[in-house]
């Protein structure tokens, strides 16, 4: 199946006679994750895909068959000057077409949450500290604990300009913003003054 690609690790899933197979392999330089599928019980194949591509090694591969749908994950070191500590990422796809879906970073970390300026008038830049690899979502609370507005960035900052989720301006005062779906328990107070 492989032709001194120096593979190190791999992983298998088979439903019936659908057979998902992953690997780490070192033939662009660094360790890459690749997967292959089956659908004769491994008699023949379809053709590798190259899951990964990035800097420093991916390691320690792992798959799952679910219906027609393949998941894979894996350890890489993309985000980290230290090139020894490792993140998990995880794809997933429809297995008629390869394991195909952008990778994103599980479980999304977040470290910290902050904005500036604060107050503001018209607008405030809210930052997130956490693991690369996904999109982050940072839910606007009022003082009643109502939910003014939800915002989404994949780089970490985003602005908000005091509306809420059909684009109107809200009243001046205290708001809250929480970063979602994270491993993150504190809201920080935004303070918005006409």
């Amino acid at each position: 199946m492989t032709d001194l690609h120096l593979v190190k690790a791999t992983d298998m899933s088979a439903d019936g006679d659908t057979i998902l197979l992953v690997y780490s392999d070192f033939r662009y330089g660094d360790r890459e994750i690749m997967a292959n599928v089956s659908y004769d019980g491994g008699l023949t194949w379809e053709g590798e895909e190259r899951l990964t591509d990035a800097p420093g090694h991916s390691i320690e591969p792992s798959c799952e068959i679910r219906g027609d749908i393949g998941h894979a994950t894996w350890c890489d070191a993309r985000n980290n000057p230290d090139m020894n500590i490792y993140e998990v990422y995880y794809k997933r796809g429809d297995l008629q077409t390869g394991i195909s879906d952008t990778a994103r970073h599980l479980p999304l970390t977040v470290w910290k949450v902050n904005n500036y300026p604060n107050p503001f008038n018209s607008y405030t830049t809210i930052t997130l500290i956490y693991s690369e690899g996904g999109e982050a979502y940072i839910s606007i609370y009022n003082l009643s604990g109502e939910l003014v507005t939800t915002l989404k960035t994949r780089e970490g900052k985003v602005n908000w300009d005091a509306t809420d989720a059909l684009g109107n301006k809200v009243s001046s005062g205290v708001y809250f913003a929480r970063a979602s779906g994270a491993d993150y328990n504190n809201a920080i107070k935004l303070l918005y003054l006409k």
